[in-house]
């Protein structure tokens, strides 16, 4: 099982999954953002392997495995019937593998970007 961190109480269960370098921690202030404007909503933010205080990656892993692991510890901690999981770069990559029919979760995986909007439209200059 994954480390994990809870937030909130609602029925409406989400599981944040960060990306990557980063931790669970690393997305707590969405959540309670999230939450003080749904108190429906409780989260589950969990390091993936290799991260945070997580096990190391097991040799030879790829996104179906990390997959497995945030589903399984989402199930460990309790969460029955539907969750939606909404992961940032590679939070998201790592639930794309998940069917939405997995194991009776309802998957969403979006990413968003953390890099700052640019003020004005245009092409960005290519960095080297």
């Amino acid at each position: 099982m994954l480390a994990t961190m809870r937030l909130g109480e609602g029925p409406r269960n989400i599981v944040l999954v960060h990306g990557f370098m980063g931790s669970g921690r690393n997305l707590a202030g969405l959540a309670r953002r999230w939450m003080a404007e749904d108190p429906s909503l409780s989260f589950l933010l969990p390091d993936l392997p290799g991260h945070g205080t997580s096990p190391p990656l097991a040799e030879g892993a790829d996104l179906s495995t990390l997959a497995r692991a945030v589903l399984d510890t989402a199930r460990a901690s309790g969460i029955d019937g539907p969750l939606e999981i909404v992961g940032h770069s590679l939070g998201a990559g790592s639930v794309s593998p998940l069917p939405s029919s997995s194991r009776g979760a309802s998957v969403r995986s979006p990413s968003w970007t953390s890099r700052r909007a640019r003020s004005r439209p245009g092409p960005r200059a290519p960095r080297y």
